[in-house]
């Protein structure tokens, strides 16, 4: 019986490796991956988790908030769900810098998007305007404003971009609403 056990833990290895790939191409991470992934992309910084979806960015002279969108945004692209990890400044009101954390999109779309330089269209922007530009000539209308994205979607990868939009859309939406509650309660 001891050899019979030594000849599945190979083949345990293999079970719980092909249940942590599932896990993770359907976008189910184990709790810690997020502050994995951000010491991934800010190595050498202090990362502090700030709530379930929030991490505190920490070096030298900097500070600054990832935001993984799934905590306050369903958008789906073409083919589900995309979780962006969006960085802002100290005071939460501009854009740093936008990851994608994960997606089920077509490989070859995506890259339409990530060549395009879409995602660092929105770098250096303030989140109220990175998206929203309320003006009086046309554009797409949402919740009967209407709004012009100076950022537009990428040609051949449409669905994608605007969930990426969208989600910035979302964001924005999200922290109004949580300094209105800040607000409230002091």
């Amino acid at each position: 019986m001891r050899n019979g056990a030594l000849i599945m833990r190979p083949r345990l290895k293999i079970i719980i490796a092909a249940v942590l790939v599932f896990l993770v191409s359907c976008g189910i991470y184990p709790a810690d991956a997020r502050a994995a992934f951000a010491k991934e992309k800010y190595p050498g910084f202090k990362i502090r988790k700030a709530s379930k979806f929030i991490y505190s960015i920490s070096g030298k002279d900097e500070k600054s908030f990832m935001f993984f969108s799934d905590g306050f945004s369903s958008r789906e692209g073409y083919n589900g769900k995309i979780v962006l990890a969006i960085v802002l400044n100290e005071k939460k009101d501009a854009i740093r810098k936008i990851f994608i954390f994960s997606h089920n999109e077509t490989p070859a779309y995506m890259k339409i998007v990530l060549e395009s330089g879409y995602l660092e269209r929105f770098e250096g922007k303030k989140v109220s305007s990175a998206v929203l530009k309320v003006e009086s000539v046309s554009g797409a209308t949402r919740n009967k404003v209407k709004i012009q994205a100076p950022a537009d979607t990428v040609t051949g990868a449409t669905y994608t971009s605007s969930c990426i939009r969208d989600i910035l859309l979302d964001l924005d939406a999200f922290l109004k609403e949580n300094k209105a509650v800040k607000k409230k309660s002091r």
